[in-house]
């Protein structure tokens, strides 16, 4: 199961979830390298990537022997040309029993040349960027008003992180002036039939202010844009 694939060295990096591996794709669709977690690679179980430079980074899960629980979660580097690895650059580890994942997506930053991604518990988010040194700096921390309202998905661009919390509602949050959040979609019922429920499961934007979630109501992916409007860009036919 591919989680994510971008796009670097004129090619494609693909974080293959379901088998364990990353692989570089060139320009004709042909595999330059396979890093496999069983074959002794450097990550567990790659969550996230992201590319900015020479390097890539992905985020990774090491388990607990019980399968359930998490017991560390590390954010990787590694070289895109060839897939050497190179550094870990930011890991925590859990004491208590932890079955969610801290670390949102990963999201490469062009303007500050440097790789974005979310760390999250009960109590709150925080957004980091790894400069091109490798260091890690806080951008903001966002605190929660109780642990019920948690979110579940991240995507961070420029200027600001779009926040998706479980009930479906899709939050903005500023990382210049650390303004006010901003309500940028609230689920809605188009019926009374429950599986017209437009309830977004997971969350992208892009640097214009459009957001892309995957809908699990209409399986369907919808768009809104930066004046609000909501729109479908893809239905299933399942």
């Amino acid at each position: 199961m591919v989680s994510k694939a971008v796009y670097a060295d004129n090619g494609l990096i693909v974080a293959d979830r379901g088998s364990e591996r990353i692989v570089k794709i060139d320009s004709d669709g042909k595999a330059e390298y396979v890093l496999e977690s069983e074959r002794g690679a450097e990550f567990s179980y790659v969550q996230d990537i992201a590319v900015s430079g020479e390097s890539f980074y992905a985020s990774d899960l090491i388990w607990n022997p019980d399968g359930m629980s998490i017991y560390a979660e590390r954010i990787l580097e590694f070289d895109v040309k060839t897939g050497k690895f190179k550094d870990v650059i930011t890991e925590i580890f859990h004491e208590e029993r932890q079955c969610v994942p801290s670390f949102g997506g990963l999201s490469a930053n062009e303007s500050e040349n440097g790789i974005s991604f979310v760390s999250s518990d009960y109590t709150g988010f925080e957004v980091f960027l790894i400069d091109e040194d490798g260091g890690v700096n806080s951008r903001r921390f966002i605190q929660y008003d109780n642990a019920l309202i948690a979110f579940q998905d991240f995507s961070v661009t420029t200027d600001g992180v779009y926040a998706l919390d479980k009930s479906g509602k899709i939050m903005y949050y500023d990382l210049v002036d650390n303004s006010e959040e901003v309500v940028v979609y609230t689920p809605k019922s188009t019926g009374n039939n429950p599986e017209e429920f437009v309830l977004p499961l997971c969350v992208t934007a892009d640097s214009f202010g459009n957001v892309l979630f995957a809908d699990i109501g209409q399986r369907s992916i919808c768009e809104v844009n930066p004046n609000g409007d909501v729109s479908e860009v893809y239905i299933s036919d399942d």
